[in-house]
């Protein structure tokens, strides 16, 4: 009789003592917090770009000779991106090719700045306008021995959704091919958003966009 009046007398008080805040025997693990937008750190943004680029060169006419000058044209590929750290207006640009000038394919990289409009949003249609100016190293392949060299790229252009047009004058020291060429590029780009993403943007940082 007296172990079975302390059973209860120890049952109640575990039942009392588990309904006392704190003193449970097992809880509830906390829920994770939800996400909160990014607010703080500057914006991280990328652009990538590839497309076709036609590489164009007009030789001026010899008076002697002929009246016509002599025109080249070739096509090529672009390829690079721009990377956007805190400053949405000013970022860097890295681009790789190749194009055949005059009939010599020719590699290229080139890195420099590059600024960037924000996007102007109509009715039906998003668009920016960039420029930049890059410095890059060029090289010839071919049967004859390879030729090194740099170049300037002064240039600039327009995004249209994820449609790039640009215009590029392309001034080489690389004899004996001309120093003055002009390039056009059309391809596609892709704006991308790693950090304080906006809404709208393509967000690869796995936070919500900030209004």
């Amino acid at each position: 009789m007296q172990a079975t009046t302390a059973a209860v007398a120890l049952f109640a008080v575990a039942l009392w003592g588990g309904g006392q805040p704190g003193a449970s025997w097992a809880q509830e693990p906390p829920r994770p917090a939800a996400l909160a937008p990014e607010r703080s750190g500057p914006s991280v943004r990328l652009d990538v770009f590839v497309g076709g680029a036609a590489f164009e060169r007009y030789e001026q006419p010899d008076f002697e000779h002929s009246d016509a000058g002599i025109r080249y044209a070739t096509t090529g590929w672009e390829a690079g991106a721009t990377a956007f750290v805190g400053v949405p207006w000013l970022g860097i640009t890295g681009s790789v090719g190749c194009q055949t000038i005059e009939t010599t394919p020719a590699y290229h990289v080139a890195i420099g700045p590059q600024f960037m409009s924000p996007w102007i949003v109509g009715e039906d249609v998003g668009f920016r306008l960039f420029a930049h100016a890059l410095y890059g190293v060029v090289s010839t392949t071919g049967d004859s021995p390879a030729q090194h060299g740099t170049e300037w790229v002064f240039g600039g252009g327009i995004d249209v959704l994820l449609l790039r047009i640009q215009y590029d004058y392309v001034q080489l020291n690389l004899p004996p091919l001309a120093r003055g060429n002009n390039r056009v590029f059309i391809g596609g780009v892709v704006p991308l958003c790693l950090r304080s993403c906006r809404e709208g943007e393509i967000n690869l940082s796995g936070r919500p966009a900030i209004r």
